[in-house]
């Protein structure tokens, strides 16, 4: 019902299609307390934070609308390289239904957070992303 599965293997994909981003340092299953070593950098994490389900019909079967909100981070090495990565997976994100898995997929938010440990800067970039689809369930 919720295809929060689909949905996040989709988002995989797309992130996957860039240059920079692989099977091998691409995440769905990280959280964004985990920890990253510095040598795995770039590394990026999709994550799947919350649902919000509105009935659309009454009587059965009833039709669900269901808005996903998920983050992709994206962590790099210098606020250069975290710009380059940012502008790959955005332009990435041009299916706007996920292979047909969803209604609409809309960007809502882009933030950057940069840090500093042992001299050596980082920095995350954090995509805000809200997706919907409509299921129906007998009950």
């Amino acid at each position: 019902m919720l295809e929060i599965d689909t949905i996040r293997n989709e988002l995989f994909d797309l992130v996957t299609s860039t240059a920079s981003f692989t099977s091998s340092n691409t995440d769905s299953a990280k959280f964004a307390g985990d920890s990253i070593a510095s040598g795995s950098l770039p590394f990026c994490v999709i994550q799947f934070e919350s649902a919000d389900l509105e009935y659309e019909t009454i009587g059965s079967p009833r039709s669900i609308r269901i808005t996903c909100n998920w983050t992709i981070n994206i962590y790099a090495s210098s606020q250069t390289q975290l710009d380059a990565l940012t502008e790959q997976v955005m332009a990435a994100i041009t299916d706007r239904t996920l292979d047909g898995n969803t209604q609409e997929l809309k960007v809502t938010e882009l933030s950057y957070q940069m840090s500093s440990e042992a001299d050596a800067e980082y920095g995350r970039a954090t995509f805000t992303l809200m997706t919907e689809h409509t299921t129906t369930i007998n009950d």
